[in-house]
């Protein structure tokens, strides 16, 4: 996995802004926001912001990854994370999950299903269930 690349964050008081460095090229602000990684971009926006020309950086978010710019990756990535902290707990010897009663399996046989596989009304199983249930049923 190779290292995250650092993005400088500049930020402008207008929306949608267009800034031409001294070598031609231009800048575009999208949303009051531009993102970049050249020295030079970032030396000119710098002086920008010395020079209090309506470009200012954001103390707490100067600097980013370059990944979290992509919001479907952070996504997938705080989902992993979830995923694994879950995997964790399942695993986890001092996770009390309580005591369970399992009884026997009776699996069912096909000529148990038939009748209810072919649309009946299963009256046979009725006196099966009936077992099933503790005390008195009424007809």
């Amino acid at each position: 996995m190779t290292a995250a690349t650092q993005l400088h964050v500049f930020r402008s008081g207008i929306k949608s802004i267009q800034v031409v460095t001294g070598s031609g090229r231009k800048i575009l602000f999208v949303n009051g926001i531009f993102y970049t990684k050249h020295p030079e971009e970032i030396e000119f926006l710098n002086s920008m912001v010395q020079d209090n020309r309506g470009i200012y950086v954001d103390a707490g978010r100067a600097v980013i990854d370059e990944g979290d710019l992509d919001p479907m990756a952070t996504l997938k990535a705080k989902l992993r994370q979830e995923l694994m902290a879950e995997m964790q707990a399942q695993l986890n010897p001092e996770n009390d999950r309580g005591t369970y009663t399992q009884g026997p399996l009776n699996a069912t046989s096909t000529r148990d299903a038939a009748p209810v596989a072919a649309g009946g009304d299963a009256s046979q199983l009725h006196a099966q269930v009936a077992k099933l249930i503790p005390g008195k049923t009424s007809k």
